[in-house]
C-alpha cells in the first residue's frame, strides 16, 4: 500500500467490504501488567480555590469601634462572592419590576384605555 489517495466513495467501499483502508497504521491492542506501574513521586499541583483557602481562611474582622462607620473586612474571595450575590440580588429584582410593569401595562392596553398620550 503506497500513497494511494481514495475518493470517499472508495473508501466506503474499503470499509464496507472490510479491506484494508491504505495510508492507515494497525495499532496493535496492547495491555500492559499492572506490575509495571510505580508509584507517582510528585504531589498534586494545588487547585486554584486550593491555593488561596490557606491564605484566605481566616474569619472576617468586624471593627467593633462604634464611632466609625461599621466595616467589614472581607477577604478577596469572599468580596467577589459576595459582590456576585449582591449584583444577582439586584439583576432579580431589577426583573421582578420589570415583569410587573410589563402587566400592568398589558392591563392598562386591555382595559381599553388606548393611548396612554391621548387626554381623554
Amino acid at each position: 500500500m503506497g500513497d494511494q489517495v481514495l475518493s470517499y466513495d472508495e473508501l466506503v467501499e474499503h470499509i464496507v467490504s472490510n479491506r484494508p483502508v491504505p495510508n492507515i497504521v494497525e495499532v496493535p491492542n496492547l495491555a500492559l501488567d499492572a506490575s509495571l506501574r510505580t508509584e507517582s513521586q510528585l504531589k498534586p499541583r494545588p487547585k486554584p480555590w486550593e491555593k488561596t483557602a490557606s491564605t484566605e481562611s481566616e474569619p472576617a474582622e468586624i471593627d467593633q469601634d462604634t464611632s466609625k462607620d461599621e466595616t467589614v473586612t472581607f477577604p478577596v474571595a469572599e468580596a467577589t462572592v459576595f459582590a456576585r450575590n449582591e449584583s444577582f440580588d439586584s439583576l432579580s429584582k431589577y426583573y421582578a419590576i420589570e415583569s410587573e410593569f410589563e402587566k400592568h401595562l398589558e392591563q392598562f392596553f386591555d382595559n381599553g384605555n388606548g393611548d396612554p398620550h391621548e387626554s381623554g
